[in-house]
């Protein structure tokens, strides 16, 4: 790995967690753990692990030509199709993405167009049990974002 590049953090107790900013989108990433304190200084590192980042790392969400939008009911029940209401100014084409709490993609990448006016769509949530999924609709100009949560 070291030809890679390499970063290393030191984190103390009383803060054990770290916040990465500048993570490439896309982009393989790999970690492990030392632990050391003023007693033992000679533990090993744990096992690699690693995980991938999402594409979407934009902090802005919204879409020029929505005006208004909404998705409901929420929360919902398992089975239970969900609305999406889009107002938009001019027509457009985009793409619907779900996602777990842990950035993993649930379902094929669906298309949507929408005309100028109002919109409304019944969409199927993937099955994939009671929890928090991630509805992300992405155009060439922006994306909304809305967390959705099932219920039994």
């Amino acid at each position: 790995f070291s030809s890679i590049g390499k970063k290393t953090y030191i984190i103390s107790s009383e803060n054990n967690s770290l916040t990465l900013n500048d993570l490439s989108p896309g982009k393989l990433y790999f970690w492990r753990v030392r632990p050391y304190n003023s007693l033992s200084t000679c533990q090993t590192f744990t096992v690699f692990q690693s995980f991938k980042t999402g594409l979407s790392t934009a902090t802005h969400n919204q879409i020029p030509e929505v005006n208004s939008w909404k998705l409901g009911p929420n929360p919902l029940y398992q089975n239970e199709q969900v609305g999406l209401e889009i107002n938009s100014s001019n027509a457009f084409e985009g793409q619907i993405t779900w996602f777990d709490t842990q950035g993993r993609q649930l379902a094929p990448t669906q298309a949507l167009k929408a005309s100028s006016g109002k919109n409304q769509w019944q969409l199927s949530i993937p099955q994939n049990g009671t929890g928090i999924y991630f509805f992300v609709l992405h155009t060439e100009k922006g994306r909304i974002s809305r967390k959705l949560m099932v219920m039994e």
